[in-house]
């Protein structure tokens, strides 16, 4: 009986020993998981801090955009951040200081007055702002004292363009009520944790909630990462219970591990599944909060007027640029009827009806659809504008709404009034360029017309003459008697390259599928006696293509380059050969000689009338076939250039489209 008293006691002993043991193991576990658990809430509130000053860093670098692009000044400063600082209660202001560090605005204008004109003196706001300028970039202050009595820092941005400084914009925060904006994160952990602000140095502290209770040897500091030194603090409360509870809460605790052995597992996996779901949930709740301020911002900033309609057709929310449109400040417009912003007459025509401005009835021609209509819209002072208007449907808070886009159309109406104007001025001149040139293509016909009859008297007579006073005329009468027939010859050669070249100049609208086979076998037909007289050829492909144009045009086309490709030729065999590639939309025709080629300082000049590179006693000819040559293949919507060396040959390269724009 002893005996198996004393194993009862030495069990008793062991178990009490095992538990001891475990106990202490436990509370070595919770205190290990206490301080992981206050590092992770000290992160989460750190992520959240730094995740709310950077927005508003993003904000106040949009300012800095403004103001560089000269969109906002002293007196529009105000009102273009108001309604931000009014979302954002963490900002005690925005502060706009000019390049010589005095105040030229500051938002809002209440309880701010007296700073301004001031010079920048406070000593740390003036040391940052300086720091700032010098480096280009946003720094942040450390905290101190605010002129309104918070503990506050501040964040100065400046603003330059290129290497202009324009000055700086500052965004105040409050200590305290930069902690009370992440009151969700705060609020969770509130009742188990003072959480506060400080610095490294513990030279101040603001906390949301009573330091007293405070368990300080179970803190956790993290810096914010800042260069103003501020630490995010928190602190484990002590609870009303004594450490004796906390040590059978312990006990407890291993007696239900003990009999839920089996459940232990399914838990396990429950809560598993659970912290899956709510990681999903904080990452759905996060995107859904980036996408609101996203929307917010996009929605306030937009260079178009904004108006957020609810379901009833009642305006919800409107940006700067509607007021700037209608003349009406913001708070005017809230809760009216979209109605407020049509003219009166046209107010009974319409009804607003899912998400659209309806007419009542067919008679009345235009209704706010989707697509960007023309509108009428009246504004504060009762003047009628012309505005365009588009719609779009959008979900907020579970609630349909319609975001309605707004453009004033007064400066478009008037640039079109202007651009009318400007065409008619256009079409006149058109009118009279065409008279003129009609005027200039009869004129030269006309000229070149009547110049053939005194030429054809001279061409006329001229051998006739020669004839009868053959070896009656000394040799220098005679010499001059040929130059006389020799220029008239020129001279009627020159007149009809003119009235080929007029005639080229006229606008076409009879084009025909012309056979490009065919044509060059008429060239060579043409040029058959040339050909034979230089032991010269003319070579083409088969089955060539058949080209749009006007026949007696591409005739001519091709029997001046050929004629040329033979006449300025030295060779014992001149060789003239035609070639066409087909290439996307056109056809590339290349026409390609053996002759003396052109140097490529001259390649462009031969093309203008009456250009010539040669004298006529070398190579006679008027200067006008390559001009005409070109006239033609522009007539035809086509170009044409050279490609030739000295005594290598030239390529006269012709691209001509396969359909004619008529």
């Amino acid at each position: 009986m002893a005996s198996n008293k004393l194993h009862i006691k030495w069990y008793l002993a062991a178990i009490g020993v095992l538990l001891l043991a475990i106990v202490f193991y436990i509370n070595i576990l919770i205190v290990n998981n206490q301080q992981q658990e206050l590092s992770r809430v000290s992160q989460d509130l750190r992520a959240s801090i730094i995740g709310k000053l950077q927005g508003n860093l993003d904000y106040i670098n949009l300012l800095a955009e403004m103001r560089r692009r000269n969109e906002v000044d002293a007196q529009s400063f105000e009102s273009r951040s108001s309604a931000y600082l009014k979302a954002h209660p963490e900002l005690i202001n925005f502060t706009w200081v000019d390049q010589d560090f005095y105040i030229r605005s500051v938002s809002p204008l209440r309880g701010n007055r007296q700073i301004l004109g001031l010079h920048l003196d406070l000593a740390e706001p003036a040391r940052v702002s300086a720091l700032a300028k010098k480096t280009k970039q946003a720094h942040y202050t450390k905290a101190f004292e605010a002129i309104q009595g918070d503990c506050s820092f501040e964040v100065w941005y400046p603003v330059y363009r290129d290497n202009e400084f324009l000055g700086l914009i500052a965004g105040v925060y409050s200590c305290e009520k930069l902690l009370r904006s992440v009151s969700v994160s705060v609020s969770s952990i509130s009742n188990h944790y003072l959480v506060g602000l400080t610095d490294s140095k513990d030279s101040f502290f603001i906390s949301l909630n009573q330091r007293q209770n405070a368990d300080m040897d179970n803190n956790h500091k993290v810096k914010l990462g800042l260069e103003n030194d501020l630490v995010v603090s928190v602190t484990r409360l002590k609870t009303s219970f004594g450490d004796i509870n906390l040590y059978i809460l312990f006990l407890a605790i291993v007696l239900l591990i003990v009999l839920a052995s089996i459940t232990g597992l399914k838990l396990k996996r429950d809560m598993a599944k659970r912290e899956t779901l709510l990681e999903e949930l904080r990452q759905a709740n996060h995107y859904i909060s980036e996408s609101e301020s996203r929307f917010k911002l996009i929605f306030d900033s937009s260079p178009v007027g904004m108006i957020l309609v609810d379901d009833a057709g009642h305006i919800v929310d409107v940006n700067q640029f509607i007021c700037q449109i209608f003349g009406y400040d913001v708070q005017h417009l809230l809760q009216k009827s979209i109605d407020y912003l049509v003219p009166e007459e046209q107010r009974t025509g319409y009804i607003w009806e899912q998400g659209k401005y309806r007419p009542i009835s067919p008679d009345v021609d235009k209704a706010l659809m989707s697509d960007l209509d023309a509108f009428t819209g009246l504004c504060a002072n009762g003047e009628v504008i012309s505005v365009q208007v588009a719609l779009a449907p959008i979900k907020l808070l579970s609630r349909w709404h319609t975001l309605v886009s707004v453009i004033d159309n007064t400066e478009r109406n008037q640039l079109f009034d202007q651009l009318k104007i400007q065409n008619n001025k256009l079409n006149q001149s058109n009118s009279s360029l065409v008279k003129v040139n009609e005027q200039l293509e009869r004129f030269a016909y006309i000229c070149s017309h009547d110049l053939q009859e005194p030429v054809r008297m001279v061409q006329g007579f001229g051998p006739l003459l020669e004839t009868q006073l053959e070896g009656k005329l000394d040799e220098k009468s005679q010499k001059y008697l040929h130059y006389m027939v020799d220029g008239a010859n020129r001279a009627r050669d020159m007149i009809d390259d003119i009235l080929e070249y007029c005639r080229s100049d006229k606008v076409i609208t009879n084009y025909q599928s012309v056979d490009l086979g065919k044509t060059c076998q008429h060239v060579n037909e043409t040029l058959l006696n040339q050909f034979a007289q230089r032991n010269g050829q003319f070579i083409w492909e088969e089955n060539l293509p058949h080209l749009p144009a006007v026949p007696s045009q591409l005739f001519q086309l091709i029997l001046n380059i050929v004629n040329n490709g033979l006449k300025f030729n030295h060779s014992e065999t001149p060789l003239v050969a035609l070639k066409v590639l087909s290439i996307d939309d056109h056809w590339q025709i290349r026409i390609t000689d053996n002759g003396i080629g052109i140097a490529s300082q001259y390649q462009k000049q031969i093309f203008n009338i009456f250009e010539r590179l040669h004298g006529n006693s070398e190579f006679p000819g008027t200067g006008i076939g390559l001009a005409s040559c070109q006239k033609i293949v522009e007539r035809h919507f086509g170009s044409i250039h050279l490609e030739s060396q000295l005594e290598q040959g030239s390529t006269f390269i012709i691209n001509w489209p396969k359909q004619q724009k008529i």
